[in-house]
């Protein structure tokens, strides 16, 4: 059936996230790892709401944001991954009924990740282009998935990043033709 079809294939995806999380922090004593688990896990909570319409749900995202911004400056991706769902609750279909809540938990979990050390230092370094733009280029986050391409094809370990990056492409068609911009 279809959802077993897609079961399989989520467990696939997840399996080589992991492996190509492994390999991509093989060499660094970072927690990057909990910046993409706590941005999966905010599109988990987001699309766990909309599939079971409990939309108080949705402000679970704010301790999760706390949390992860106290562990690391990644949590950024989360917060432009519930960004990007808020401004498609805007217009997308399936996100309407969840509009208001969408946006209010969004927001929750922005403000609430001021509470860190760095306050909200980490977007500041991904939107300032003067002196840190250095800065931008070593940091491993903030560059381009395909600057990797030299170090990546040395490496035979980094065949799970590169079949996860060839998997979204297929993933990202089949959501833009059934017009689900998150």
């Amino acid at each position: 059936s279809l959802t077993s079809q897609v079961r399989r294939a989520s467990f696939v995806t997840l399996v080589l996230f992991l492996f190509a999380t492994s390999v991509a922090l093989e060499d660094s004593d970072r927690p990057q790892t909990f910046s993409y688990l706590s941005a999966m896990l905010a599109v988990a909570v987001i699309e766990y709401s909309v599939r079971s319409g409990k939309k108080w749900t949705l402000f679970l995202n704010a301790p999760l944001m706390l949390l992860a911004s106290n562990v690391h400056g990644g949590y950024v991706v989360g917060c432009m991954f519930m960004a990007i769902y808020s401004a498609c609750a805007l217009f997308e279909k399936r996100l309407l009924p969840f509009k208001r809540h969408l946006i209010l938990g969004s927001a929750a979990a922005f403000l609430v990740s001021y509470i860190n050390p760095n306050h909200w230092r980490s977007f500041y370094e991904i939107l300032y282009q003067g002196e840190m733009a250095l800065y931008l280029q070593q940091v491993f986050e903030y560059r381009s998935p395909f600057s990797t391409l030299p170090v990546s094809l040395s490496n035979p370990g980094w065949l799970s990043y590169w079949l996860l990056v060839l998997l979204s492409v297929p993933a990202i068609i089949h959501h833009i033709i059934n017009r689900r911009w998150s």
